[in-house]
């Protein structure tokens, strides 16, 4: 929490949090969701290619776990379903689709504006609380609206 109070910065925010998420899991990948589309943000792991990830781009018109996420589901536990949209995302890492996977929203506002996506093996996931990882959402969300916060009040210095 500390660390996360600590920066302004969005980016910083999404490494920190990757960085806590990759001691446990073998993916951690953050997805932005606009208005008409899923984008890419920040990721690593294994076969991971950080560069692949900040040009991934989605539609909202195809089914997909985002779209029920963006839809106001909290969370999702399970298998990457073989869906389109999510093939396209195993691409970023060589194109398997793992069997535990987890995805959560990082919303402001009620608005989801970001989406938390690990995977990992049985042992990543044994003893593992799913309260920490919707924890971390809302840290991640309370740190994003502080640098809202400290930008318009930069802002409006100027």
């Amino acid at each position: 929490e500390a660390v996360f109070g600590a920066t302004t910065d969005r980016d910083e925010i999404a490494f920190l949090a990757i960085g806590h998420l990759r001691r446990r899991f073998d993916r951690a990948i953050f997805f932005q969701l606009g208005r008409d589309q899923i984008s890419g943000w920040h990721g690593a792991g294994v076969g991971v290619d950080e560069g692949e990830v900040g040009e991934y781009r989605a539609s909202f018109e195809q089914p997909s776990i985002f779209l029920n996420l963006r839809q106001g589901n909290s969370l999702y536990l399970g298998p990457l379903p073989p869906m389109p949209i999510h093939r396209e995302m195993a691409a970023l890492w060589g194109g398997n689709l793992p069997d535990r996977t987890a995805m959560v929203p990082v919303a402001l506002k009620g608005r989801p504006v970001a989406v938390i996506y690990v995977d990992g093996t049985d042992a990543a996931w044994s003893g593992f609380e799913l309260e920490s990882l919707r924890r971390l959402g809302r840290l991640v969300a309370d740190a994003f609206e502080r640098c809202i916060r400290e930008k318009k009040r930069s802002v409006s210095a100027h």
